[in-house]
């Protein structure tokens, strides 16, 4: 038997006493005709309808009610046309009594017409006042089914396998389709278990901000020479007292040491040595034992460490970074968490040579993406402004001025937010492995 063959017989008797099944095999068939949109089911269970099984669209405007006149056994008998005929015109006068009226009104069934048959019942139904009347008899149910975009609903509903040929076809039109929508099922899910993970992390205490400043190519040491590249955090849920972090990094490895300048002088440029500062500005709060010398209620602009580092040969980036001295081992006094820096405005600032040369930059902490910045999302800010805290460098290194790092839209700052994206997880956490077998 040919599939054609199989699809008819399967549309005789199939569906049998399968009222659910029969209106979702007509909802998906006219959900294949462009001409109809927003097809949903009335009552796919059984129960009153008014003779509307299905509702829809004609022409995306136009209230359109289908309903579906299937019969056990469908032999297009005499007494078979008759009744459905019969089911035509009672379902299509109980629709007509709705107090919205269709205007146009789809009627399927499992039993076979004539064209006179079938152009008789059109012309009763607009006679009867709807403008569009449309009828699938069995045989224009079969060749929907039979062509590529019904193999779908072909397999599902009357269970007739795709052939070889078929499958080819239904995935050369549809391939493209069932790979994105599933590719989506999954990426949402992913997304859901990516926000629930950073909700759950961001509450543990925060390591390390890291900011990169991504150049547009790789520089000479030389090519860089005198750097600056500072950033200011402002918080403005002020935990703990801590309200403004001020970090980066410069030339000239003893810059920032008691006593910068003792001995030979250290010469200028990234080259030949690198040096990173951080301060922090903090409300005095009783009870802190770190603010007992505190003799204002705002202290401003506090050393919180500093470091030192070899030169460089080849420049691509430079990566400033914030943390406080206790972090790493044990905590004597309540720190941030990651959570804590939602809100927080961010000014990068930097030497206009070294400004010019950015490509991207990225903020980083513990190990998440917090935000990522292509040059185009960001502009330069020329303005005169002066370091806050004075004193660490020269006029002469001064006549390159400081540039501050703003957002290209109308915002003054960049700002990190939570709540409109997820931060990037940078890692994937691995399983430790099995008990070690003796």
């Amino acid at each position: 038997m040919t599939t054609p063959q199989i699809t008819e017989e399967r549309l005789r008797n199939y569906l049998d006493g399968n009222q659910p099944a029969r209106e979702r095999l007509c909802i998906a068939i006219l959900n294949m005709d462009r001409r109809f949109s927003d097809v949903r089911p009335r009552h796919p269970k059984g129960g009153p309808d008014g003779g509307r099984d299905i509702e829809a669209k004609y022409r995306d405007t136009e209230l359109t009610y289908g309903a579906a006149g299937f019969v056990n056994g469908a032999n297009d008998s005499e007494a078979q046309i008759k009744q459905i005929k019969a089911k035509f015109k009672a379902d299509l006068q109980a629709a007509l009594r709705e107090e919205v009226k269709p205007t146009a009104f789809v009627f399927f069934t499992n039993v076979a017409l004539t064209a006179g048959e079938k152009a008789a019942l059109v012309k009763a139904a607009t006679k009867a006042g709807v403008t569009e009347c449309d009828i699938f008899d069995r045989e224009r149910l079969r060749v929907a089914l039979d062509g590529t975009d019904g193999l779908g609903a072909r397999v599902q509903y009357l269970d007739i396998p795709m052939s070889s040929a078929e499958q080819a076809s239904f995935f050369a039109r549809w391939g493209d389709d069932i790979q994105s929508l599933v590719a989506s099922r999954f990426q949402s899910v992913e997304s859901t278990l990516s926000r629930l993970l950073f909700l759950q992390e961001a509450r543990a205490t925060l390591k390390t901000i890291s900011v990169r400043f991504i150049l547009d190519r790789t520089y000479t040491g030389k090519e860089i020479g005198h750097f600056r590249a500072f950033v200011s955090f402002f918080f403005p849920k002020m935990r703990h007292g801590l309200t403004e972090a001020l970090f980066g990094s410069t030339d000239k490895s003893r810059r920032f040491s008691a006593h910068p300048y003792r001995g030979r002088p250290e010469p200028s440029g990234i080259a030949h040595g690198v040096s990173d500062m951080r301060w922090e500005s903090r409300l005095k709060i009783k009870g802190d034992p770190e603010d007992d010398d505190a003799e204002a209620d705002y202290v401003k602009y506090v050393p919180h460490g500093s470091g030192s580092g070899i030169g460089a040969k080849e420049v691509k980036q430079i990566v400033v970074s914030y943390h406080h001295t206790d972090t790493f081992d044990f905590q004597f006094l309540p720190r941030l968490s990651l959570e804590d820096i939602q809100g927080a405005w961010v000014m990068p600032n930097l030497n206009a040579t070294l400004a010019e040369k950015l490509d991207a930059i990225e903020i980083w902490a513990d190990g998440y993406v917090l935000m990522s910045l292509e040059r185009s999302d960001f502009s330069l800010d020329r303005s005169p402004t002066e370091f806050p805290v004075p004193g660490h460098f020269s006029d002469q290194e001064l006549a390159d001025p400081w540039v501050r790092i703003r957002p290209s839209g109308f915002s003054s700052n960049l700002t990190i937010d939570f709540t409109r994206q997820t931060p990037k997880r940078a890692y994937v956490t691995k399983e430790m492995g099995g008990p070690i077998k003796r």
